[in-house]
């Protein structure tokens, strides 16, 4: 009690993700040439497979375009979840640069590997085929892949 009020229970915290990400639209970094995408995650093409989910921001995921269908610069996004066990897979062209952010849970990236990546763990990935699998925690996981310089 302060001053005769009873205080308010202590608040829980809250995650609300909301993602902003900024590209370059010409190469060589040109003013005037970029283009603002805004829209729900409702809008956002979403892809089951046997071991996660896949919503195509940006490109194109087994025969399905994204809400952005095509950046000029080729760089495709996924917003991935990987079920508790299971995994995601795509194949990437070598010379692609490539990032994933964990926004939640454990994965390991690559078929050879034992270490899992956590929550805020941002990765880069090699060209050539992506892999990514989960124990029993799931995942969340952001790609981002494109040419050289673009990513």
């Amino acid at each position: 009690m302060v001053g005769g009020l009873k205080q308010a229970a202590r608040s829980e915290s809250v995650y609300v993700l909301n993602m902003e990400l900024w590209m370059r639209v010409l190469p060589g970094g040109g003013n005037g040439g970029g283009k603002r995408w805004e829209f729900e995650s409702e809008y956002v093409p979403l892809v089951r497979t046997d071991g996660a989910e896949v919503r195509v921001v940006c490109g194109q995921f087994q025969h399905r375009e994204g809400a952005v269908a095509q950046h000029p610069l080729g760089t495709t996004i996924f917003d991935v979840t990987l079920s508790p066990g299971g995994s995601f897979e795509f194949s990437v062209p070598e010379e692609n640069t490539t990032f994933a952010y964990m926004f939640g849970g454990k994965a390991q990236f690559g078929k050879d590997g034992d270490t899992y990546y956590g929550t805020d763990s941002l990765l880069r990935v090699r060209g050539g085929e992506i892999f990514a699998s989960t124990l029993s925690t799931g995942g969340a996981v952001s790609v981002v892949f494109g040419a050289p310089g673009c990513a």
